[in-house]
């Protein structure tokens, strides 16, 4: 399942409501597989039209961080642990300020790996309390 992860389907399964008698694993692997398809579909149209039509790609960032801005905002808005949340922002502002733009992003997600696997219980616990 690792190796078919996206954005959208990261975002689809944070948000996904099972119904009752439901197999979550076997839904899972379905929406993860029907997602990596119309990737890589999308992918090689896009590919295809990118080379028949001139594109400007400028302002194209300001999309990618609109998404993953709205996932932050679903996820706190949804679970109510915020340990996920805060330990991306402060490892991501301390990696940004020691390493600069274009050498943070490795550091502060395999740092951000550590603390989340180090205080799983203390997110498992927070996220049955509710």
């Amino acid at each position: 399942m690792v190796l078919s992860l996206t954005d959208e389907t990261y975002s689809v399964l944070c948000s996904v409501k099972y119904e009752e008698g439901l197999d979550r694993e076997k839904t899972d692997f379905f929406i993860a597989l029907i997602d990596h398809c119309y990737w890589m579909l999308g992918c090689f149209l896009g590919s295809c039209m990118g080379r028949l039509l001139p594109w400007n790609t400028a302002g194209i960032e300001f999309a990618a961080t609109a998404f993953f801005l709205v996932v932050v905002v679903n996820q706190w808005q949804q679970y109510p642990s915020k340990i996920p949340v805060f330990t991306g922002m402060i490892s991501s502002v301390i990696f940004y300020f020691l390493l600069g733009a274009d050498n943070f992003l490795i550091p502060a997600l395999s740092m951000s790996l550590v603390v989340l696997m180090v205080l799983r219980e203390r997110v498992a616990i927070q996220m049955e309390v509710r």
